[in-house]
C-alpha cells in the first residue's frame, strides 16, 4: 500500500524536475533526518531495532488475500523499477516529494526511494518469519 500511494507523486516530481532542470549525476548524499528516515524503514538487524506503528492510510485491509497481496506487490515492483528507469538523470537531492500519508513529511525523491527499498526488504523479513513460525507449528 506505501508503494502504490507513492507512484503518481513521485512520477509528477520526476516530470516536474526535468521540466525545470533538476538534473544530476549521483552517487547523492543526504542529510542526517532523511537518513534516519530511509534506515528505519530497513529490515530489523542488531543494530536496527526500529519499529513504528504505521499510519491508518498504509494499513491494508484484514479481507485481502494472499494472491492479492503477491499480486499487488509484484505489480508494484514493476512500477517502481519504472519509476527508478524514470529519474535517470534526475537530481535525486533536489526533486523533492510529499509524503501521502503526512503533509508535513518532504524528501527527496531518493529518500524515498532508499526507503522504499528498505521496506520492501522489510517485507520480505516478515514474510519468512511468518513462514518459519508456520513450519515450526507443523
Amino acid at each position: 500500500l506505501v508503494g502504490h500511494k507513492f507512484l503518481a507523486p513521485m512520477h509528477e516530481a520526476i516530470e516536474d524536475g526535468k521540466r525545470t532542470g533538476k538534473v544530476g549525476e549521483g552517487p547523492f548524499r543526504y542529510g542526517w533526518f532523511a537518513t534516519k528516515f530511509y534506515t528505519f524503514a530497513a529490515p530489523r538487524t542488531e543494530t536496527n531495532t526500529m519499529t513504528g506503528k504505521s499510519p491508518k492510510l498504509y494499513v491494508p485491509p484484514s479481507t485481502i488475500t494472499l494472491e492479492e497481496s503477491v499480486a499487488n506487490f509484484t505489480q508494484l515492483q514493476d512500477n517502481l523499477i519504472a519509476v527508478c528507469h524514470a529519474a535517470q538523470g534526475v537530481d535525486l537531492r533536489r526533486v523533492r516529494v510529499t509524503s501521502p500519508a503526512f503533509w508535513f513529511i518532504r524528501f527527496s525523491i531518493g529518500a524515498w526511494l532508499l526507503m522504499l527499498d528498505n521496506h520492501q526488504r522489510r517485507h520480505f523479513q516478515q514474510a519468512e518469519r511468518v513462514l518459519a513460525s508456520r513450519r515450526s507449528a507443523s
